[in-house]
């Protein structure tokens, strides 16, 4: 971890524990952020197969991490599109799936009491 810490100027993205209070006081003097802010906006959604160029993290240093970061927060985000889109096309699926089993399960109350009327008539043939 000390290697990584160096490699990246004492700020391991890694070792949250490394981070004091005055990391902390100047990351939020980069972000303009309050202790106690709430966060307001949040990034908005991509298209399936559209994956963003950048903006995902505010740019303070401006060097080859918040690019490798951006990109790598580009992939997630494409990754998780996929995933939103699979899980609607099951929502879709498990919603015909229903329907199907619902029509299913009035036929089987119908026959039920079909095959309850033909008992009847048998048992009511076998005893005359």
């Amino acid at each position: 971890s000390s290697g990584i810490n160096a490699e990246y100027g004492g700020c391991c993205p890694c070792t949250s524990r490394n981070k004091g209070k005055s990391h902390d006081a100047n990351w939020r003097a980069a972000q303009n952020v309050n202790a106690g802010a709430t966060v307001t906006t949040q990034p908005h959604g991509y298209e399936k197969g559209e994956v963003a160029q950048s903006g995902y993290i505010k740019r303070i240093t401006n060097d080859a991490r918040e690019d490798e970061m951006d990109e790598n927060l580009a992939v997630v985000a494409d990754v998780v599109g996929d995933l939103k889109m699979m899980a609607l096309d099951m929502g879709d699926e498990l919603s015909r799936q229903n329907a199907g089993l619902d029509r299913i399960n009035e036929k089987t109350t119908l026959n039920v009491g079909r095959v309850q009327d033909a008992e009847a008539r048998t048992n009511k043939l076998l005893q005359s």
